[in-house]
């Protein structure tokens, strides 16, 4: 299984990362390529383009520990095994985010790496953005 992770430090506080990251149905309003998403008890439902549709269980989200889980479990990406987390942790002055995935068949690391890259630095201008409104 290969494992992917990327990390920033971000100049917000961590509820206000927490906040956005937590919104399980919202995830379009940060992650790019997502054009529209929705939750329905643990499952959220994710349109990617005009007409990719994936489901993701939502694992945890637990608000204490600032975790977020998810796992692909429908669409068709040709995915064998999928989790993903996103960790925020405060340091005081500023947070740091750290997301990773963990993925069969290995090579689906390749896809996926430029991708959770792209989402936290979408997440981090996100934030930057709430805080300044």
């Amino acid at each position: 299984m290969a494992s992917i992770r990327v990390h920033e430090r971000i100049a917000a506080p961590a509820d206000t990362i927490w906040a956005i990251v937590s919104d399980a149905g919202a995830i379009d309003r940060w992650f790019p390529g997502i054009e529209e998403s929705s939750l329905e008890g643990d499952i959220r439902t994710c349109r990617i383009g005009a007409d990719l549709v994936i489901s993701e269980r939502i694992i945890t989200n637990d608000p204490k520990l600032r975790r977020f889980q998810y796992g692909l479990v429908g669409g068709p990406l040709p995915f064998d095994e999928h989790r993903a987390t996103v960790d925020v942790i405060d340091l005081g002055d500023e947070s740091l985010v750290i997301y990773s995935t963990d993925v069969l068949p290995d090579a689906a690391a390749d896809l996926l790496g430029p991708m959770l890259e792209s989402a936290v630095a979408s997440l981090k201008e996100k934030a930057l953005a709430e805080i300044q409104q």
